[in-house]
């Protein structure tokens, strides 16, 4: 319920994106993404995240990595309308030896669409939005970017 006062902007708790640009920032353990335009939120969306939670360090862990990722052009996916890559992981991550691959944000599953589908996480690791809506809005302000990033905090 206070997610939904917050997404909503019926609770203000100061803008999650001052001072930080713009990025798509996502808050996982509140499931949470704000679009950040020079640094002031323009938009909120409720999402999911990896049915294992947070921290990704391996492939097949089902949990989504933490950090400042580069988004990939977001394209066509059969089983989720787009999907758009995050850059997991870093090179610098590889590094200390993470592996994975396929993280990115995309839709409900083409036969569930709505606010329902993110009351529980269930990727494999990945964002998923409620809407094609929401997604359709998130590709376009990727594709307006030439260096479109996301930043994932455990918070």
């Amino acid at each position: 319920m206070w997610l939904s006062l917050i997404l909503s902007g019926a609770l203000q708790l100061g803008d999650p994106c001052s001072g930080r640009g713009t990025i798509l920032l996502v808050r996982a353990r509140s499931r949470a993404m704000w679009v950040c335009e020079q640094g002031r939120r323009t938009q909120a969306i409720r999402i999911s995240i990896g049915r294992g939670g947070i921290g990704k360090r391996r492939r097949g862990d089902n949990k989504l990595p933490v950090g400042t990722y580069r988004l990939g052009q977001p394209r066509p996916s059969k089983g989720w309308h787009l999907f758009i890559p995050i850059g997991y992981p870093t090179a610098e991550q590889r590094r200390s030896g993470y592996t994975g691959s396929a993280v990115g944000i995309h839709g409900p599953p083409r036969c569930c669409q709505g606010p329902t589908i993110t009351d529980t996480d269930w990727t494999y690791g990945c964002i998923a939005v409620g809407t094609d809506a929401e997604l359709d809005m998130i590709a376009a302000w990727v594709k307006g970017r030439r260096r479109a990033s996301i930043v994932i905090e455990d918070r």
